[in-house]
C-alpha cells in the first residue's frame, strides 16, 4: 500500500495488539443452540479470540476484568451495506421536493479528495463502533483514484472494526442501531467501547474533521 495521503494518519500505530479479557457475569447470548442463553456467565477473551464461556471461569492471573452484571454479552452486529463515503452528507437530500438522492451525492461526489473519503469513512467507523457493529462492508461507490480507495482503507484499519471496502456501485445505505444502547464492543479482544465510550476512536475530532470536510465539499461542488 502507498504512503498516507498528507494528514491521513497511518492505523499501523494507532490500535494495541489483540490483549486477553474476561467479561464477568453477564447475561451471555452464546447464539449456539446447543448453549443456549446463559443468565449469569463470564466470557474469557485471549489472543483475539473467544476461549471459553460459561459461569465461574478460572483464568490466568492478571487477566483484566469486565464487569457485565446486568448487562447483555452478545456477538457484535454485522453491517453488510453501508456506503460510509455518504456520511459526510447525511440528511442533504432529506427533503422531498430537493434535488433527491442520486443528484445530490454525484454532484457532491466530483468534489471529494482521499482526505474527504477518510474523514467521512472514521466518522461512519466511530458510529459503526458506538451501535455495537464490529463488521463492516462498506460499498464505497465514489472511488475516483488509487488515493480514494487508500484513505478508505486506512480509515476502516485505523477502527480496529473488522471490515470490507468494496467499490460496487449499485447499492443503498443501512441505518445503525441506537447507540445508546450499547455499552461495551470488543473486537479481536480490543475493548473499542466501553462504558458507552469510545476508546479507539476520538468521536469527537471525528466529528470535527468531518465538518470541515464537508465544508471543503460543499465549496468545490458549489454549495
Amino acid at each position: 500500500m502507498a504512503p498516507a495521503p498528507p494528514g491521513l494518519p497511518d492505523p499501523a500505530a494507532a490500535l494495541p495488539p489483540p490483549g486477553g479479557l474476561v467479561i464477568r457475569g453477564g447475561y451471555v447470548l452464546t447464539m449456539d443452540p446447543a448453549a443456549g442463553d446463559l443468565p449469569a456467565a463470564d466470557v474469557h477473551i485471549g489472543g483475539g479470540q473467544i476461549v471459553a464461556v460459561g459461569p465461574g471461569l478460572v483464568v490466568p492471573a492478571g487477566t483484566p476484568e469486565l464487569d457485565a452484571a446486568g448487562m447483555i454479552v452478545a456477538p457484535g452486529l454485522v453491517d453488510t451495506h453501508w456506503h460510509m463515503w455518504n456520511t459526510l452528507l447525511r440528511s442533504m437530500s432529506a427533503d422531498p421536493s430537493g434535488p433527491g438522492y442520486f443528484k445530490v451525492m454525484i454532484g457532491a461526489g466530483r468534489a471529494y479528495g482521499p482526505g474527504d473519503i477518510y474523514a467521512s469513512t472514521r466518522l461512519a467507523c466511530a458510529e459503526a463502533v458506538s451501535s455495537g457493529i464490529t463488521t463492516v462492508h462498506d460499498w464505497c461507490h465514489n472511488v475516483r483514484g488509487p488515493g480514494h480507495a487508500e484513505a478508505g482503507v486506512r480509515a476502516l484499519a485505523g477502527s480496529g472494526l473488522r471490515a470490507r471496502l468494496l467499490t460496487d456501485p449499485a447499492h443503498m445505505l443501512v441505518t445503525a442501531a441506537q447507540p445508546a444502547n450499547v455499552d461495551t464492543v470488543i473486537v479481536d479482544g480490543r475493548v473499542l467501547k466501553r462504558a458507552g465510550v469510545l476508546t479507539a476512536v476520538d468521536l469527537a475530532q471525528a466529528r470535527a474533521d468531518a465538518q470541515r470536510a464537508l465544508a471543503g465539499v460543499r465549496a468545490r461542488a458549489g454549495g
